[in-house]
């Protein structure tokens, strides 16, 4: 039994595949690092799961010989490993399931110079990814891109301000003791918070996002995100959430002192001196001290001093913050505006508010808003 298969797609579903077999839990059984390969004359499902995270996807491919069903359980990384190694000029891949225990994949031009064996595991070991469909509620439909960039912009924000994930609340969250972010994801549905999975978010982000629509379907226990390239599936993590959404709006009634800035500006300076900072609890701290209309970003350790000054529009009178550069640096690159708001409290080292200046036009609002908590040390 054989088939053909185009290169390009293959290849990138696979690359999803490496994900989900690379982010098996090593206690696990080795059954989970594997993928599921079934044929049906022209249609091919390609499967891998964790017990935490899975994927499936169809593709279109072309029977060549044999009988024109069947399916087999391969590893899923050497999978992908194998057809990547493949020459740039190799379009088409063959699939042939030699018997019951080996597959063969090799250049589907039928030259001998691509050539790799895998040993199957009995389908029957294998569990299934569950079906999303009758389990899960529809609770999202929209472009996949205004999914995937919040998702992927706010895991790296997690990551840094050391959050349990993305929370989906409908509105798309994070949130810690030193820093918080509200992303609003229009017609999402208000629902009890979840916490997102890194791997499902990194999955979802290898998705094709060109003009495709992406919809999320969340049960009890799982979400589900689908869009042309196929569906993933994540467990979800138990954790406790903090309430986000009640922090932001005391902010906004509370820091009634702002400052306009250009967020590039802003963002250079930053750069320019975050060299010069001194590590603390493994963060690099800078100082922002605001006078007269500018802020000058300084940063030093016992033997370097540096520091930037830009200008800035607002009603901050004389004050010094103390602030992580790194996660600063990743709310501001959070922005596409070209400035950004900066909202304080009148007693220093309190949360500082931020967000874009949206466009002047009816009805813009702000894609995020975020919080950075000051530190008490000064540099």
């Amino acid at each position: 039994m054989a088939w053909t298969i185009d290169r390009r797609d293959f290849e990138a579903r696979l690359a999803i595949l490496e994900v989900v077999g690379a982010s098996a839990p090593s206690t696990m059984p080795a059954i989970f690092g594997h993928a599921r390969l079934a044929f049906a004359g022209s249609k091919l499902v390609l499967e891998a799961f964790n017990s935490m995270i899975g994927y499936r996807s169809r593709m279109t491919c072309t029977h060549v010989s044999g009988k024109p069903e069947g399916e087999r359980i391969i590893p899923a990384v050497l999978l992908a490993h194998a057809v990547k190694s493949a020459r740039a000029s190799v379009k088409k891949i063959s699939v042939e399931f030699k018997d019951e225990n080996a597959v063969i994949v090799r250049d589907g031009s039928g030259s001998a110079g691509f050539s790799a064996n895998f040993m199957t595991v009995p389908v029957e070991n294998y569990t299934p990814l569950p079906q999303p469909e009758e389990m899960a509620p529809l609770v999202w439909q929209g472009p996949l891109t205004s999914l995937v960039v919040p998702l992927v912009t706010l895991r790296r924000l997690a990551r840094q301000a050391k959050a349990p994930g993305v929370v989906w609340s409908g509105d798309l969250m994070v949130g810690s003791g030193t820093a918080a972010a509200i992303w609003p994801l229009d017609g999402a549905k208000k629902m009890a918070p979840i916490v997102l999975p890194p791997d499902a978010i990194e999955i979802a982000a290898l998705f094709d996002g060109s003009g495709q629509t992406a919809t999320v379907q969340v049960s009890s226990s799982s979400i589900f995100i689908s869009s042309k390239d196929g569906v993933v599936m994540s467990r979800l993590f138990e954790a406790k959430v903090p309430d986000i959404a009640t922090i932001v709006s005391h902010l906004a009634e509370t820091n009634t002192q702002a400052i306009v800035a250009n967020r590039e500006n802003l963002l250079e300076a930053i750069s320019r001196v975050k060299p010069f900072s001194e590590a603390l609890v493994s963060s690099e701290l800078i100082e922002l001290k605001f006078e007269k209309g500018k802020v000058r970003i300084s940063g030093r350790s016992e033997s370097r001093h540096a520091s930037a000054e830009i200008s800035y529009g607002g009603t901050v009178g004389a004050r010094t913050e103390v602030l992580n550069a790194d996660l600063l640096t990743s709310v501001l690159q959070m922005a596409d505006t070209e400035e950004v708001k900066m909202k304080f409290s009148r007693e220093a080292t309190k949360p500082i508010l931020i967000g874009p200046v949206p466009p002047k036009v009816e009805k813009a609002k702000p894609a995020f808003i975020a919080v950075v908590a000051p530190y008490a040390d000064k540099v």
